[in-house]
């Protein structure tokens, strides 16, 4: 499993229009534990656009999926880099949890998860993903990150990858 960018052509009035896809070998549907649990650490990679101001969106997360409740928690630790100063943006740690669709998911695929934190101050971050390898022990997904974090709106989006620890 792996991900990758599609960066389009920067026009007005786009500023960024970064695309990230996640693509690899979904674990089988008859593969998915239906109890148990497993925890995951994952890396993330997007962008996040303040104003006229572009940053790169890195950062970690940790994701843990109860597959008895069929639920799944995460935290994450977005930093956004500012492209051209290296000035930073940095979000704090973002708790929250949400489910796992072993038959189907609100996206269309299929045994996937939904992770959304709530606001926490201004700051929301949401994922979507599914199960990678054999035995569910990769994730990967899509993430939105919106703050406005030092008074400066934004939003952001991108992709996570991890691996079952």
């Amino acid at each position: 499993m792996t991900y990758g960018k599609w960066a389009m052509p920067h026009s007005s009035p786009i500023i960024y229009a970064d695309n990230y896809v996640v693509f690899g070998q979904q674990t089988p549907a008859a593969s998915i534990p239906r109890s148990g649990s497993a925890s995951y650490s994952a890396v993330l990679d997007g962008t996040y656009q303040s104003g006229s101001n572009t940053y790169r969106l890195g950062g970690t997360a940790s994701y843990v999926a109860n597959f008895g409740n069929a639920t799944m928690s995460v935290s994450a630790t977005p930093v956004a880099t500012h492209v051209s100063n290296g000035s930073q943006l940095n979000f704090g740690t973002l708790t929250g949890g949400g489910y796992i669709y072993f038959g189907g998911s609100p996206t269309g695929g299929g045994y996937s998860f939904t992770a959304i934190t709530p606001y926490i101050g201004t700051t929301r971050y949401a994922s979507y993903g599914n199960f990678y390898g054999p035995q569910a022990n990769e994730i990967g997904g899509v993430f939105t990150l919106k703050s406005s974090v030092g008074g400066a709106p934004g939003e952001g989006a991108g992709a996570f990858v991890g691996k079952q620890n």
